[in-house]
C-alpha cells in the first residue's frame, strides 16, 4: 500500500508534471478542493475554490436527510495572507508524503487545477493519521471551514 501511495505521489515527478501547490499557481487559475471527513461520529464534505489570494468555501449538508437532497451551502469567502499559504503548502507537503493511518477518522482530499476551463493538473490524497493539524505551521482545512464560517456569523 505504502508503495503504491509512493508511486502515486511521485508520478507528475517522473513524467514532467509538478505537484499542485497553493503558493505557485499560474496566474488566473482556480484550485478546487474536495474535502470528505468520515469518522465515528462525523461524515462530511467540504469544497473549497482558491482564487488569487482568497478561498470560497461551501459545505454539503443534509446528505443524510432520507428523501431530501443534500444542498451544497455557501459558508462564505476568506482572504489568504502569505501566512496561511505557507501553512496550507505544508499540508499538502503532508499529503503528498503519504501519512499512515491508524485513526478511526479518514479524509479524502481531492484536488483539481483549473486554467482557462480545463482541468490542467490533479491530485488524489487519503489521510488515515488524526494528525495533519499537529504539524508545525499546517493550516488545516477544518481551520480554513471554520474561519469562512465564522466570517459569516458576524
Amino acid at each position: 500500500m505504502k508503495t503504491s501511495v509512493l508511486l502515486l505521489t511521485l508520478l507528475p515527478c517522473l513524467v514532467g508534471a509538478k505537484p499542485i501547490s497553493f503558493e505557485d499557481r499560474p496566474a488566473g487559475s482556480r484550485l478546487k478542493v474536495t474535502f470528505e471527513s468520515q469518522g465515528c461520529f462525523h461524515n462530511s464534505t467540504t469544497y473549497f475554490e482558491f482564487r488569487g489570494d482568497s478561498v470560497q468555501v461551501w459545505e454539503l449538508t443534509g446528505q443524510f436527510d432520507q428523501g431530501k437532497p443534500a444542498k451544497k451551502v455557501n459558508l462564505g469567502t476568506v482572504k489568504l495572507s502569505k501566512a496561511d499559504l505557507e501553512g496550507l503548502e505544508l499540508l499538502l507537503d503532508y499529503y503528498q508524503a503519504g501519512p499512515e493511518g491508524g485513526c478511526t477518522t479518514q479524509d479524502t482530499i481531492q484536488l483539481k487545477l483549473e486554467k482557462d476551463g480545463k482541468v490542467i493538473a490533479t491530485e488524489k490524497h487519503v489521510d488515515g493519521s488524526c494528525a495533519a493539524s499537529e504539524v508545525k505551521g499546517v493550516l488545516s482545512l477544518w481551520e480554513l471551514r471554520t474561519r469562512a464560517k465564522e466570517a459569516i456569523d458576524i
